[in-house]
């Protein structure tokens, strides 16, 4: 009985492994806010923090530059929830420029995912005026992904919008997105950084935040599924001796 009750246990364990689907985690939602930080989705585990500063809920004035598919929820003050930002020098995102450290990180505390998408939003563009007709010059966020503590890749999200708002030279958000092909990444950490590019380079003004990610849980190895195997076999041997 004993040896059926570890059998089942296995069996109950391997398939549950090799079952994964896609967890989907967007933080400008409530469901995942710094309250919440530490939980898990769709059987993924994340414990998400800030470096160069406090982890924090950032916000804008208004929604016009939330992304189809982002939930950027309002908050009792009226502002927008646009995702993980960091309180450092005089702003509430990523800030690369001002203070280098400056970044989101994400550890998956269940084990390593597959990488599939990740996203960022572009919430303040110094010299926003020429950005809707010039979208080749300013900001983007970086994505570093980890595996066992080792840095193994650099990702750019580029934007795919901008909006001016009220024709100023300050106020434009976006969305800066990317999507792997094929199987994607492997990783257990990832880290949004913010990022210049083009002619625009780096403004001095660089503000981003952690928008969303995409993962999939890696199913166990081969190797259990040859444990299963071979505890099989030795129920099928245990019940043979058993009728002898």
């Amino acid at each position: 009985m004993k040896f059926k009750t570890i059998l089942s246990g296995a069996f109950a364990v391997i398939v549950a492994a090799t079952g994964a689907s896609a967890a989907t985690l967007d933080f400008t939602s409530d469901s995942i806010n710094v309250a919440s930080a530490i939980g898990s989705q769709d059987g993924v585990g994340y414990a998400i923090t800030g470096s160069g500063g406090n982890l924090r809920d950032s916000t804008h004035w208004n929604n016009v530059g939330c992304a189809p598919g982002f939930e950027c929820t309002q908050g009792d003050n009226g502002r927008y929830d646009v995702g993980f930002g960091i309180t450092g020098r005089n702003n509430n995102e990523i800030d690369t420029t001002r203070q280098i450290a400056e970044y989101v990180s994400v550890d998956f505390t269940t084990g390593a995912v597959r990488l599939n998408s990740f996203a960022g939003m572009l919430t303040y563009e110094r010299g926003s005026a020429t950005s809707d007709r010039n979208p080749d010059s300013g900001e983007a966020v970086r994505l570093d992904y980890y595996l066992n503590g080792m840095l193994k890749g650099t990702l750019t999200a580029f934007p795919s919008f901008f909006v001016n708002e009220n024709g100023g030279n300050f106020d434009t958000v976006g969305l800066a997105s990317y999507a792997l092909d094929g199987d994607g990444v492997l990783t257990d950490e990832v880290r949004f950084y913010a990022s210049g590019f083009g002619s625009g380079g780096d403004d001095g003004s660089l503000n981003v935040t952690a928008a969303g990610l995409e993962v999939t849980a890696v199913p166990l190895p081969a190797g259990a599924l040859l444990l299963l195997t071979g505890l099989g076999g030795m129920a099928v041997m245990r019940r043979k001796k058993s009728n002898a």
